[in-house]
């Protein structure tokens, strides 16, 4: 768990845009060795399908980020991955060890949004 969160750590200052390029080259280095020690432990990087239902999905935390919109056939369907989960396979399936972070769509009417507005 604590291997994951290092992992999640090198990734969120690979992605900032405020970081030196010669620092991002040098995490981005760090970090696939420590992809490599995490998969000779069996553990293994991990991202839903977008546009899957998010009551459903295996391996999202919950209180995912919301984003409104007006298409009812989206309503609770993973619209972003935030961050990856981490998984290890066991005999049994997989044993999911950090959740993945996502961000849903949320169905609104247009006139119920209309009125969050006024």
């Amino acid at each position: 768990l604590r291997f994951t969160r290092v992992d999640r750590t090198f990734n969120d200052y690979i992605k900032d845009d405020n970081v030196d390029e010669t620092v991002r080259d040098a995490l981005e280095d760090i970090r696939e060795m420590m992809e490599d020690a995490l998969a000779e432990c069996g553990v293994e990087a991990f991202s839903p399908e977008k546009g899957l239902n998010y009551k459903t999905a295996e391996g999202v935390a919950d209180n995912p980020k919301t984003i409104d919109t007006d298409d009812e056939s989206k309503h609770f369907t993973i619209a972003e991955v935030l961050d990856e989960g981490y998984r290890r396979e066991t005999d049994s399936g997989f044993k999911v060890i950090t959740q993945a972070k996502v961000s849903i769509f949320v169905y609104k009417k247009l006139e119920q949004k209309n009125n969050n507005y006024e």
